[in-house]
């Protein structure tokens, strides 16, 4: 998800700041379809794409196709007794694997979908039913303490 102004670290849904404010810079990152694994406090220029399928092709990309994504998460220090937490969709999921693949700690995954690709060394935790935005409505409940762990 790109950012609404250049410059601006986080993209607009306020789910973003509620993690920071929660959990810190330090400790949350965006998936985006333009750069990959960001650190939250990491500036982008303005761009306009998603791995959202529902959007023009020239604003979509695709799990297949090349490019040299960031990876701030695997240059963080995180041990094997640390946690990981995903929330987002579907279309996030193939780079979102091959982002975290190799990296140690317990990586849990928030869905909402009855045909979400599993992959081994990762655990799957079902959200509700799906409705557009899901993940912000779980983000907000992960931070109060009303979704398992």
């Amino acid at each position: 998800m790109g950012s609404d102004r250049a410059g601006t670290p986080l993209p607009k849904p306020e789910a973003y700041r509620a993690l920071v404010d929660a959990y810190g810079w330090k400790n949350t990152y965006v998936l985006s379809g333009g750069w990959g694994l960001v650190r939250a406090d990491f500036c982008l220029p303005y761009y306009d794409v998603t791995f959202a399928p529902s959007v023009q092709r020239c604003n979509r990309r695709r799990p297949d196709d090349a490019c040299q994504d960031f990876n701030h998460l695997a240059e963080a220090t995180i041990g094997p007794k640390e946690t990981i937490y995903f929330f987002g969709g579907l279309a996030y999921l193939p780079v979102y694997y091959d982002l975290t693949r190799d990296l140690p700690g317990r990586k849990v995954i928030y869905h909402t979908s009855d045909r979400i690709p599993r992959e081994a060394g990762y655990e799957y935790i079902r959200y509700k039913d799906p409705f557009t935005n899901w993940h912000y409505t779980c983000v907000a409940e992960f931070i109060h303490g009303d979704v398992p762990r």
